[in-house]
């Protein structure tokens, strides 16, 4: 979630069934590590469980993992299973290749990111 970490403490009294001890003691941890974002990480998983099931926090933070890094990006991709796969795609959007190989300006003109091969050039060239 993206909560400011002043607000993190608050919203987890309010939103979650945490006795207020066991807030302050997170935020206590989250406040040490800052860049961690435990507190914003709790609040995610709760507002899934309770919209979703605890399931799909599981799935949600291992999509979390492939779309803002981990310890090890490939290994992640590798291991997601059909229904995780399908969760990614409907989140991100997917196109269908007819080829099982696709050069990058490709996907990035049959994904709708640039307008033509030219533009992805461009885009690739400027980084």
């Amino acid at each position: 979630m993206n909560t400011d970490d002043s607000l993190v403490g608050k919203l987890l009294k309010v939103f979650s069934l945490k006795t207020p001890e066991e807030v302050d003691a997170l935020v206590a941890e989250h406040n040490k590590h800052p860049e961690l974002r435990l507190g914003q990480k709790e609040l995610a998983s709760w507002t899934v469980e309770v919209l979703f099931g605890k399931d799909a926090v599981k799935q949600a933070e291992v999509i979390s993992k492939v779309l803002f890094g981990g310890e090890n990006i490939m290994e992640t991709i590798t291991s997601l299973d059909k229904d995780t796969m399908q969760a990614l795609a409907e989140e991100t959007g997917s196109i269908i290749m007819k080829d099982k190989e696709a050069k990058i300006l490709d996907l990035f003109t049959e994904s709708g990111l640039t307008s033509s091969n030219g533009d992805a050039k461009k885009l690739l060239a400027s980084g």
